[in-house]
């Protein structure tokens, strides 16, 4: 292989790097469109070469990110036949677009509960509100 040959070689090997390189479009808008510009610059010989460049665009996806968390760090504890118990959920929408979201209630099978607990029994009348301003919107 000839020295020109291998120069030539390593700026496209060195392309294909720059070209591979991941975007990092970490906290931008779902929809959005990135133009990523790269450009190389070489020498042959000690012969400076017309610079390479390429660009390439894409749209950013949307990424879901939901966390559902109880606040607090103790379990909701009820005596016998009281009645109108409440626990208190944050959720929280850490994705790059507004979301809607349809939750539901689900009763843990037996087993270990949360904290530590043992669940022994399961809720009924269940019923969700949404609470974003202490007003306790039914949903």
């Amino acid at each position: 292989m000839t020295r020109t040959a291998r120069w030539i070689g390593s700026a496209g090997a060195l392309a294909m790097i720059l070209a591979t390189s991941p975007a990092y479009a970490s906290g931008t808008t779902a929809g959005t469109t990135i133009t990523n510009t790269a450009t190389v610059n070489f020498q042959v010989g000690g012969v400076s070469q017309t610079a390479v460049s390429g660009s390439d665009s894409f749209t950013v996806d949307r990424k879901v990110n939901l966390t559902v968390a109880e606040v607090g760090s103790t379990t909701t504890s009820v005596s016998p036949g009281q009645a109108s118990a409440v626990t208190t959920f944050l959720v929280t929408n850490t994705s790059n677009a507004a979301l809607d979201f349809s939750l539901a209630a689900t009763q843990l099978s037996g087993g270990t509960a949360a904290h530590g607990g043992t669940d022994n029994f399961d809720a009924t009348n269940v019923r969700m509100f949404a609470d974003s301003n202490s007003g306790r919107v039914s949903v």
